[in-house]
């Protein structure tokens, strides 16, 4: 599975959607057979999530938002409003049945809010004036009023990181700061704590090429660029979640002997590798939620999950790996210490995807497939 970010209109890429959760009674229940892939997830509740992302339609080579809601029983279909040549790649709810989902229609910016039964599409994200394209990757909101979603835009070669704020009404674009000796960024991960605490992470070029990872906080006013150590990484952080203003997780492919993370004090980022060296995977850490300063899951493939108790990384859990193909976790949603769902893909021999879901009870992971 791609980043969210990455996924460019047209790609052609087609998975089966064959996604499962354990229900509240220990039942599983499927959800509808249909192509494209999950992106994102966010749940409120362990009988309340729901999942976006996108359908390839082969015949008509357009790609289709969808999205799925979970009641703690049965997986149920939704279709957005906005349906052509659009992507759906991250969501964000603040209680049960309200939600916003982020994405791209086109060439511009694409939100639709959740009220429980049916999407809207929202106003429009701006494109920064003399810009071509953007794209959204990540939303986090606290309330229908206030929402701060990440990504980055790009005019001809140039790409740069975006974020933009919902009042409500309308969305605005929130000016990033160009890290010093850069000349690109991106933002693929978001996590915001209060109205005036948010952390948004990816990557930046300098100019000798290279790519190390970036960070930057909103402090509710303007964006601050808090860089983690030099050299850490060439490779994006993907994703982050913070627990507080001065506690937040950062992962990306590899930092140290495994993935690990980077850990926000407040003031500095520091290395938290795993202590158990992890084998090679293609992406790697993918997805992190932190629960408190003493609970934090990351996902990533090969099919492993770690858990931070505080002051260091467990043994990694193996996931198990059904039809003998790669199981690729790239979304989750932990809403307590005894329950987490990771969206990801599970990679049969024959090159085809199914999309699942894994499931954490808060001592094993289950793989539930159809």
């Amino acid at each position: 599975m791609r980043r969210p970010a990455l996924l460019l209109m047209g790609s052609g890429m087609t998975c089966l959607l064959a996604l499962a959760l354990p229900a509240a009674s220990g039942a599983v229940t499927t959800a509808p057979q249909i192509s494209g892939s999950l992106l994102g997830v966010s749940c409120t509740s362990a009988t309340s999530c729901v999942a976006v992302g996108v359908n390839y339609a082969k015949t008509q080579k357009t790609e289709q938002p969808i999205s799925e809601s979970w009641n703690g029983s049965t997986w149920t279909f939704h279709s957005p409003s906005t349906q052509q040549n659009s992507v759906l790649n991250a969501v964000s709810c603040w209680s049960n049945g309200n939600c916003v989902a982020v994405g791209d229609v086109g060439k511009s910016g694409l939100a639709e809010t959740w009220n429980g039964s049916t999407w809207k599409t929202m106003p429009t994200p701006p494109t920064p004036k003399g810009q071509q394209m953007i794209q959204l990757a990540a939303v986090t909101c606290l309330t229908s009023s206030y929402c701060i979603a990440a990504g980055y835009y790009w005019h001809t070669n140039f790409h740069g990181a975006l974020a933009e704020k919902w009042n409500g009404k309308s969305w605005t674009v929130l000016p990033v700061p160009t890290p010093i000796g850069g000349t690109q960024s991106h933002f693929y991960g978001l996590s915001c704590v209060t109205t005036s605490g948010c952390m948004a992470v990816g990557s930046f070029e300098l100019g000798t090429g290279s790519w190390p990872v970036y960070a930057a906080w909103w402090n509710g006013k303007s964006w601050t660029n808090v860089l983690p150590p030099g050299g850490a990484s060439q490779t994006p952080l993907e994703g982050v979640s913070c627990a507080s203003a001065t506690m937040c997780m950062a992962i990306n492919q590899y930092l140290g002997t495994g993935s690990g993370g980077m850990l926000w004090n407040g003031h500095t980022w520091s290395l938290q590798p795993s202590k158990v060296p992890h084998p090679p995977a293609p992406e790697g850490a993918m997805a992190m939620s932190c629960r408190s300063a003493t609970f934090c899951m990351e996902i990533g493939g090969p099919p492993l999950a770690d858990l931070w108790n505080g002051s260091t990384w467990t043994s990694p859990w193996y996931f198990p790996t059904p039809g003998g193909g790669l199981t690729d976790p790239v979304g989750l949603s932990c809403t307590s210490t005894t329950s987490c769902m990771a969206v990801g893909a599970d990679e049969s021999s024959n090159q085809t995807s199914t999309t699942l879901a894994e499931y954490f009870n808060g001592k094993t992971w289950t793989v539930e497939s159809s």
